[in-house]
């Protein structure tokens, strides 16, 4: 599918959930990113390359949004110069790999084994801040 008006028109007519699955599946997940067209062997080493720096498998990595469909759902214009490449990482490996000292951390917090300075708690609450903004923020 190779147009936003293609698609949307697509979606439309989905008439249960399990068309609905093939759907993203075929379109969101499976295949070749638009930015890879006709490139599938430096698809390939990019994600060998993410998985490698993570010690993860390279089919753990995705690309999604405008680099995946060659335009963009939620701005309504093609792929171009100005997008952006999203990548998502789906790994339980690096998902506990990642949590374990946060767990760790939260743990020490909890047992009043460690402490926060009221710089790093403050820095913790602008994070939060700012990423709650993004995501209820349009793009």
């Amino acid at each position: 599918m190779n147009n936003l008006e293609a698609f949307l028109n697509r979606l439309i007519e989905l008439k249960n959930e399990e068309e609905i699955t093939d759907f993203c599946r075929k379109y969101l997940i499976h295949g070749t990113p638009y930015i890879f067209n006709n490139r599938e062997n430096e698809y390939y080493e990019f994600r060998k390359k993410i998985a490698n720096q993570f010690n993860i498998a390279f089919y753990e990595i995705y690309i999604t949004g405008s680099a995946k469909l060659g335009f963009s759902l939620f701005k309504q214009k093609p792929f171009d110069y100005d997008s952006d490449i999203d990548v998502a990482i789906v790994s339980p490996q690096l998902y506990e790999k990642m949590l374990e000292p946060i767990y760790d951390y939260q743990m020490e917090l909890r047992k009043a084994r460690k402490s926060i300075t009221v710089t790093e708690l403050k820095q913790y609450h602008s994070f939060l801040e700012y990423n709650c903004h993004r995501l209820d923020s349009p793009r």
